[in-house]
């Protein structure tokens, strides 16, 4: 059973996975916007950032991802993510 913020719901007859919705999990980053969909893994989050602090006006993103390094371990921060083993 899940735990969480809602662990007294439930039981849930469905989940639904957005994990296969492509839209959910782009990301757009140019000078004037950082658009995140709602299903990037943090991981992702963490590298778009970094690339996002090179940018003027986006400096502050380096230290946001920096904070998501300190309190995220790399199971969380891949939360959702698919691996495909060959």
């Amino acid at each position: 059973m899940f735990s969480g913020v809602f662990k007294y719901d439930g039981p849930y007859q469905a989940y639904v996975d957005v994990n296969s919705i492509a839209e959910l999990g782009k990301t757009v980053l140019d000078s004037k916007e950082v658009v995140i969909g709602a299903s990037v893994t943090l991981s992702s989050l963490i590298e778009l950032f970094s690339k996002a602090a090179e940018i003027d006006g986006f400096k502050y993103t380096g230290d946001m991802g920096t904070h998501l390094k300190r309190v995220a371990n790399t199971p969380v921060r891949n939360v959702g993510q698919k691996f495909i083993l060959k």
